[in-house]
């Protein structure tokens, strides 16, 4: 059950309680089916303590309204990569997967200038493509995350398929709010294999760069 929106309530029900008991005082139920005070004359330890644990109750929801994610875990945002567009893209992370150690399937958004670098180190022995058309160097765990960089799978991918890769995976930070150090996780729909040009292999290490 959410208390949230009885929050106030719930504030004002335990400084009532907390008063009654420090003064001495209890609620009754009268015949007629209302309530009068009695004088107690004697503060009641258990009733003063349960009048504090209501209010801190009632605090504690009120700041869970001002900061809603308090309190509760965070959905993880899942990026799902279309292996009936970016075929190469979903192999190479498939394969990814299964190397050993795997490559985690878990990933954290890294800023823009990590994101740089980490793209500089995991392409650093790639060669750079010549004509338009060449493959480009694709990497897993993406350059924008932290898991990014150094020891990243790399393979060569169509110039077309990078750029949705890319493109997409920044329009999902954009629609889930993936902000730096936010987690999210990488799903492939599809069967890479289905959609590979004929004859080629979904094992990167077959592909050429040239």
């Amino acid at each position: 059950m959410d208390l949230a929106p009885l929050a106030p309530t719930l504030v004002l029900i335990g400084i009532f309680f907390i008063a009654m008991a420090l003064v001495g005082r209890s609620l009754r139920l009268s015949p007629n089916g209302g309530l009068t005070v009695r004088a107690r004359g004697r503060v009641r330890w258990w009733q003063l303590v349960a009048a504090i644990l209501v209010l801190l109750l009632g605090l504690n929801y009120l700041e869970g309204l001002d900061r809603p994610e308090r309190g509760r875990q965070r959905r993880i945002p899942v990026f799902v990569v279309d292996a009936s567009r970016m075929p190469h893209v979903a192999a190479h992370i498939q394969f990814a997967w299964k190397l050993s150690p795997p490559k985690p399937r878990l990933l954290h958004r890294a800023d823009a200038l990590q994101g740089r670098a980490n793209r500089r180190v995991a392409c650093a022995d790639a060669p750079p493509p010549i004509q338009p058309d060449d493959p480009e160097c694709d990497e897993y765990p993406f350059a924008t995350t932290l898991e990014g960089g150094r020891g990243a799978s790399i393979a060569p991918v169509p110039p077309v398929e990078n750029r949705r890769q890319g493109g997409a995976l920044s329009a999902f930070y954009r629609k889930e709010g993936v902000r730096v150090g936010d987690p999210f996780r990488v799903r492939v729909k599809g069967d890479p294999k289905r959609y590979l040009p004929n004859g080629t292999s979904a094992d990167p290490r077959t592909w050429s760069w040239r």
